[in-house]
Order: structure tokens, then sequence, then C-alpha cells
């Protein structure tokens, strides 16, 4: 579990960088983990995310991966 957490933290913070396809697809890799994991609420997160990525809202986009980085690395 610990190194799935670890894995996810790394996707999410390389999100800086690169084409909004390649970002959804890592947004949705994570989502799936997570899910699969046993963290809904965060992978909910990561599809609002998504989300505001598609309507250009760079602001709640940031916010919600970060809010996700910061839990992810409580339950590490």
């Amino acid at each position: 579990m610990k190194e799935r957490i670890t894995h996810a933290i790394s996707i999410l913070n390389s999100l800086a960088m690169g084409d909004l396809e390649r970002i959804r697809q890592h947004l949705q890799e994570v989502g799936a983990s997570l899910a699969a994991g046993g963290e809904a609420e965060l992978a909910e997160m990561l599809s609002e995310a998504e989300n505001a990525l598609g309507r250009g809202d760079a602001p709640l986009f940031r916010k919600r991966v970060q809010h996700v980085v910061s839990r992810l690395g409580h339950l590490r």
C-alpha cells in the first residue's frame, strides 16, 4: 500500500507539465488506483480536478490535486 501511495504522489506532483490528454490520463490512472484501494473520496476529488482542467479552471485543478497529495501524504 505504501508503494502505491508513493507512486500516486509522484504522478500527481508531476502534473504541472505535459499536454492536457496526458494529464487527464494520469488523473484517471491515479483515480482508478485510489478507488480500487478504498479511497473513493480522493478519487472523486481527482475527478473534480479533471473537470476543472477541462473548463480551464487552473486554480481549482491545482487545489484539488494538492489536497489529494496532502491527504495521501498522511496515509503513508
